[in-house]
């Protein structure tokens, strides 16, 4: 669930996944489901539930804390190799 402060808040679906390296499956918002052509413009929101795949080794990064400059924070961590 996408949440006020989380670092995919406000950000188009298409962008996230290329940055963090995600497939999108689809997204639950406002009680109705996005998905197809529809879903890579989705831009989330606190609420919005985002169904996806990810590599395995990319899991941990789902779960750091997210710090004050979360963006910037999150973009840094996807721009080293792993």
């Amino acid at each position: 669930m996408i949440t006020p402060n989380h670092p995919f808040c406000g950000q188009r679906v298409q962008d996230v996944a290329r940055s963090v390296d995600f497939v999108p499956l689809y997204i639950e918002a406002n009680c109705q489901t996005i998905h197809s052509w529809e879903l890579l413009s989705f831009v989330l929101k606190s609420g919005d539930v985002l169904y996806l795949t990810i590599p395995a080794h990319r899991l941990e990064q789902l779960w750091n804390p997210v710090k004050d400059d979360c963006l910037s924070v999150s973009h840094q961590s996807l721009q080293s190799p792993v």
